[in-house]
């Protein structure tokens, strides 16, 4: 029997102050793991981002190319950037 195809829909949702970026700066790494462990297992991830997380990393090129899953990004690249916590 084939598995059926399955994705999940992750929607992150705006905290603390949303006149500045600080709330999705300390979930940037959490972000991060939650790709990881998708990565882990083939699991198709959706992300939906509010306004103030999208702006965050709409600010860092490598932090788009990450969201992307951008293919000039090895896993083991992902890995070490994940590690370094990378902030503004």
């Amino acid at each position: 029997m084939r598995p059926y195809p399955t994705f999940f829909v992750v929607h992150f949702e705006t905290g603390g102050d949303t006149r500045n970026l600080k709330h999705p700066q300390a979930f940037w790494q959490a972000t991060i793991d939650l790709m990881d462990c998708a990565n882990q297992f083939d699991a198709k991830l959706t992300l939906q981002f509010n306004p103030q997380r999208a702006k965050y990393i709409l600010k860092d090129p490598l932090k788009v190319k990450i969201v992307r899953r951008d293919d000039s990004i090895k896993n083991t690249q992902l890995n070490s950037l994940c590690k370094r916590r990378m902030h503004p």
